[in-house]
């Protein structure tokens, strides 16, 4: 099985289509680093979303941006639906996104930045879901639009000295539990199994999880596992028993009642009401 990067979207952004476009309902996704750009905009309800900037709650029509490498998450406080754009920068674009961090990740209406953001994202979806002539250069386009409103018009600052170096190590710490866990999330994981992986002892490394994700390691396994429940429910890959035991679940009880907390939903009544976009085509 391929490896799970807790936002396991299947269609992956490449340099060729450096932009993918999804549409979410009742978000969650621990803690978690990639490569591109993030950024979304909420429909309706509202979630939390957490960055190195701190905690935020999200109402309909705030957005959220979380910079390339950025540690980031999101959770549901009240059912939601959530545009969400993966933005990949290049380098010919001469921004290295990748060392800045905006002072906060939330942009909401009447700020600074927040009707550039929001008529990118807002066009990017629209021309995602169509099929019009030109798609993929109007796709570009928004894409740049997006990336000059962060650069020009939110607050951001420049990663240096000590705090470079400790992003880097807990970036380093998030890359190596993700493999691990991503090779292992069907068996029993241990404290002092992952810590031994890493190098660290149980004690320092319970330490370092809690400090990068805000999650002590049990409940990062645990929503990690709930991510990938998530994904094969979308697909209607399995039963709901079948799904729970795959993902690592003892039983079918714990995970109805882990899902339903995370979720707010069953796990029969999350398969219902969701499926997996994979626009743009």
């Amino acid at each position: 099985m391929n490896k799970i990067y807790f936002e396991e979207f299947r269609r992956r952004v490449t340099d060729d289509a450096p932009y993918a476009v999804f549409h979410r309902s009742d978000v969650s996704y621990v803690a978690h680093i990639h490569e591109e750009m993030e950024v979304g905009f909420v429909v309706s309800g509202t979630v939390r979303v957490g960055g190195e900037a701190g905690d935020s709650l999200l109402n309909a029509g705030d957005i959220f941006v979380f910079m390339p490498d950025e540690i980031h998450s999101l959770s549901t406080v009240s059912p939601n639906k959530v545009e969400v754009l993966r933005l990949l920068p290049k380098q010919n674009d001469r921004v290295d996104f990748s060392t800045l961090r905006l002072k906060r990740n939330r942009v909401s209406p009447g700020e600074e930045g927040y009707d550039s953001l929001r008529k990118g994202i807002l066009q990017m979806v629209k021309e995602s879901d169509g099929n019009e002539i030109g798609k993929d250069m109007a796709l570009r386009r928004c894409r740049y639009d997006i990336f000059l409103a962060v650069v020009r018009e939110l607050k951001h600052e420049p990663i240096v000295g000590e705090e470079k170096k400790r992003l880097a190590s807990q970036s380093l710490l998030l890359r190596k539990v993700n493999e691990y866990i991503s090779e292992h999330y069907a068996d029993p994981i241990s404290l002092d199994e992952i810590a031994r992986h890493c190098g660290y002892s149980k004690y320092y490394f319970s330490h370092c999880i809690k400090e990068a994700t805000g999650s002590s390691f049990l409940d990062f396994l645990m929503l990690y596992r709930l991510s990938l429940a998530c994904v094969r429910l979308r697909d209607r890959d399995g039963s709901v028993t079948e799904i729970a035991f795959d993902c690592g679940f003892n039983n079918l009880r714990s995970f109805n009642r882990m899902f339903r907390k995370y979720h707010h939903l069953t796990p029969t009544e999350y398969r219902k009401t969701n499926t997996e976009d994979l626009s743009p085509s």
